[in-house]
């Protein structure tokens, strides 16, 4: 029997790295790179996703003129990078009843 012990890399996302790929992707310009980095984090923000942060602000997406980097927006892009298919679920097509028979509320909530 043959054990496969080579190990997926446990790359976690993070603020800083997620910004500097945004600029090298040419979606985010360096001047927004820079105030997003030198922004005061908040307790309330310590719970939430680097992309919740970063969508948080209005940044110009400068591949797409007269556009921001939105939740949806950051979403997609971090899909295409790296290498994930990217599918929205519409909240109003959700079958709640059958969600909240799955997970709990408080489940929910916490993740």
């Amino acid at each position: 029997m043959v054990v496969n012990d080579a190990k997926k890399p446990d790359i976690t996302l993070n603020f800083r790295s997620l910004i500097n790929d945004l600029v090298a992707d040419g979606r985010m310009s360096t001047d927004s790179a820079d105030m997003l980095s030198l922004k005061t984090t908040t307790k309330e923000h310590l719970d939430w996703h680097p992309l919740e942060r970063i969508a948080e602000e209005p940044i110009p997406d400068i591949k797409n003129p007269g556009d921001q980097l939105y939740i949806e927006t950051l979403t997609a892009w971090l899909c295409e990078k790296s290498g994930h298919e990217y599918l929205r679920i519409d909240p109003l097509k959700v079958d709640t009843a059958v969600v909240t028979r799955v997970m709990s509320c408080v489940f929910a909530k916490h993740h």
